[in-house]
């Protein structure tokens, strides 16, 4: 590993544990086929908002070596900043997310206490 990589890798490093520390986060890792992890959701409630907010990140498959806190980092930027989107305002999204996302907004909801049909369902059961 190069120098500015491992460098960059302790800037991230920092930056994540300093929000972890500050804020209600929950992370989940987007794995692939052979369930090494290529990418990272987040989800956090910002500035006391009613609905949490999203990001995420990956790597190319290719050309990257996936790192949790590079990965967390990039996904907490989209989270605060926003996702790309197309012409039409839609998000773009890899494949990958797009495939975790319905198990990712479950946890969401029961982590962050939305939903109170799941809530209901957790004590009946």
């Amino acid at each position: 590993m190069d120098q500015k990589r491992a460098e960059y890798i302790e800037t991230c490093k920092a930056a994540v544990t300093h929000a972890l520390e500050n804020n209600k986060m929950l992370i989940h890792y987007v794995r692939d086929f052979n369930y090494n992890r290529v990418g990272v959701l987040v989800a956090s409630l910002l500035d006391n908002e009613a609905v949490p907010s999203y990001g995420w990140a990956m790597c190319h498959p290719k050309k990257d070596r996936f790192n949790k806190y590079i990965g967390i980092s990039k996904a907490m930027e989209r989270m605060v900043l926003g996702c790309p989107t197309d012409e039409a305002g839609n998000l773009i999204l890899p494949p990958l997310v797009m495939d975790t996302m319905p198990e990712f907004e479950k946890r969401v909801a029961r982590y962050f206490k939305l939903d109170p049909e799941i809530k209901e369902e957790n004590i009946t059961n």
